[in-house]
């Protein structure tokens, strides 16, 4: 009996390094059989120079410009620079390896270290491959991964840095440990503008809460908090910002139709893991105010709320809230779930040949979308190749939520043909 539990721990263990395995294979395989596309190839070019990126010196440079002529997602489209210059294969690495700690982190915030098992990091692995139906926009497609798969993983980490300090864990105290959580909670605010302030402001929110109830945060959490404003006001206050809000109009009846809009998209898109929290609350009732499954759920909300100021909303845009709600769920369940958490590992089998079969499945039609994108490419190179000016392609349809559509303009001057002329030195135009 004694070295029972002990096998157990380790057996678990086990069961949790294979199912990582498992989906880092299979989120590789999907990467790599992932393209180049549409706004890859206007980040492959320096926005200062206009030419192609040539070193770590030259996309600083750009983001530089681009943070004044753009917006103010420096850090989310740094990572994108760098990887168009490091090469897919980098990225494809990374962006598996990305979506782990994805998983690891919602995990930890669903229930601390003891979050971090084969159960918890199983169904969010489900929910998020079964549920999200822009999976390929936000974890395959490179441009869109950098904003929102390593731009949520960044933007949660205030959250993480909260949990652990509370904990009493690494960030509790020491210089180094908090002189890292004012650097992280800094790129936190600094990634992504609806993701970022609902996070902060569900942060304030309950730093509030605590004081009210008579318990004075520590000068750390303090600093945490003011790094991470920092960050947002950074990403908010980009001039390039101001500049595209100009150009699209700014208005209260703009904010009201984005509200109903709002509303309507995250009940579309992020209506499984709420009902799923919302399921939980009815059978566990409503968790103190302060609890981690509270903040969670004030950060999900406050992240989609944050998209009515926003110029465009778009599917991608509520990846945050998906996570967030998830993980507030799993919290929320995690008494229930106790009892089969021990015997959950011996299901990996089961894991495995559903990761197999759907797996399969998904593979298939990214790599047919490849297959389209590479014919459309050998055109283009075939038409350069034989001294035409010009050539003349059709847009490819997504044919499943693990691809996204590739549209083309018809006249050649206008976004995407004008960066594909520059890419491959060929007039384009769309049919």
């Amino acid at each position: 009996m004694r070295n029972r539990q002990p096998f157990s721990r380790r057996f678990h263990a086990l069961m949790l390094l294979l199912l990582l395995a498992v989906i880092f294979a299979g989120m590789f395989l999907l990467l790599q059989h992932t393209p180049l596309q549409m706004d890859d190839f206007d980040y492959s070019f320096s926005w200062k120079t206009g030419e192609r990126i040539s070193g770590i010196a030259d996309i600083f440079a750009s983001q530089t410009v681009h943070y004044r002529l753009w917006g103010g997602r420096f850090v989310t489209h740094f990572l994108a620079q760098f990887f168009l210059y490091a090469g897919k294969p980098v990225f494809n690495a990374a962006g598996a390896a990305a979506f782990l700690l994805l998983l690891l982190e919602l995990s930890y915030l669903a229930g601390g270290k003891g979050g971090i098992a084969f159960l918890p990091v199983c169904i969010f692995f489900l929910l998020l491959f079964f549920c999200i139906p822009f999976f390929g926009t936000v974890f395959l497609w490179l441009d869109g991964a950098c904003n929102y798969l390593f731009g949520t993983l960044l933007a949660l980490l205030p959250l993480v840095i909260a949990r652990n300090r509370s904990e009493g864990g690494f960030f509790s105290g020491g210089l180094l440990p908090g002189l890292l959580s004012v650097l992280l909670s800094f790129l936190g605010g600094f990634t992504n503008e609806n993701t970022a302030c609902g996070v902060l402001a569900a942060l304030l929110l309950f730093l509030l809460l605590r004081w009210r109830n008579g318990k004075t945060p520590d000068v750390a959490t303090v600093l945490s908090l003011l790094a991470e404003t920092a960050g947002v006001l950074c990403l908010l206050l980009a001039p390039g910002n101001f500049a595209r809000a100009g150009q699209d109009g700014f208005s209260l009846t703009g904010i009201l139709k984005n509200g109903v809009y709002v509303v309507y998209c995250f009940l579309l898109y992020c209506g499984i893991p709420l009902a799923l929290t919302v399921l939980a609350l009815c059978i566990r009732g409503i968790p103190e105010k302060e609890s981690s499954a509270g903040l969670l759920m004030a950060a999900a909300v406050l992240s989609g709320m944050a998209l009515m100021l926003s110029p465009e909303v778009s599917d991608r845009t509520f990846l945050a809230p998906f996570v967030l709600l998830s993980a507030a769920f799993v919290s929320l369940a995690g008494p229930a779930l106790e009892g089969i958490r021990n015997r959950a590992a011996l299901a990996f089998p089961l894991v495995c040949l559903v990761v197999l079969l759907c797996g399969r499945q998904a593979l298939l039609t990214v790599t047919q979308q490849e297959a389209r994108i590479a014919a459309q490419e050998e055109a283009i190179l075939t038409a350069k190749a034989g001294g035409e000016e010009e050539v003349r392609l059709s847009g490819i349809p997504a044919s499943s939520r693990f691809t996204r559509d590739i549209f083309l303009a018809e006249d050649p001057a206008q976004w995407p043909n004008s960066t594909l002329q520059k890419y491959y030195g060929i007039r384009i135009i769309g049919e």
